[in-house]
Parts: C-alpha cells; sequence; structure tokens
C-alpha cells in the first residue's frame, strides 16, 4: 500500500490566492482576489474547496505598497519589491 501524497488526500488539498488587477501610473490601483480555501480551522470556518473573491484597493511606490478589502474580510495587504 502506496503513501498517501497531497494529491491523494483531501485533507491536504491544496488552497490558492490570486491578485489581479492594473496600476495607474500614479501607483493606485484596484485589484480582484480571488481563492479556494484550504484550511477550515482557520478564522474564516471556510469549508475547504470554497472559493471567495473580493476586491481591493492598493497603493504602489517603487519599493512597496499596501492595500485594504473593498469588500469581504478585515485585512492588510503589504508589497515588498
Amino acid at each position: 500500500m502506496k503513501a498517501p501524497t497531497r494529491t491523494d488526500d483531501p485533507n491536504h488539498a491544496e488552497g490558492w490566492h490570486l491578485l489581479v488587477g492594473r496600476t495607474a501610473s500614479d501607483g493606485s490601483a484596484k485589484l480582484r482576489f480571488d481563492g479556494v480555501a484550504n484550511n477550515p480551522t482557520a478564522r474564516s470556518k471556510a469549508r475547504r474547496g470554497k472559493t471567495y473573491s473580493y476586491r481591493v484597493r492598493a497603493h504602489f511606490t517603487e519599493s512597496s505598497g499596501s492595500g485594504e478589502p473593498l469588500t469581504g474580510r478585515v485585512c492588510e495587504f503589504r508589497f515588498v519589491r
């Protein structure tokens, strides 16, 4: 009997996040954050495999950036180049 791999075992299914959008010449950005939940013990209590999406307002400089969701959970994004 082979040991389960991450893809064989639903308890180890991969979650993911994707952040996409455009940055304006002044550094402002409107982004979309999409993902699939993987950890049902997280604060969100989302069931594994549940998809989610929310909009993010961000601002970037040459070396860093920050942002916050406009909808969805309360959190802060920090970006470093």
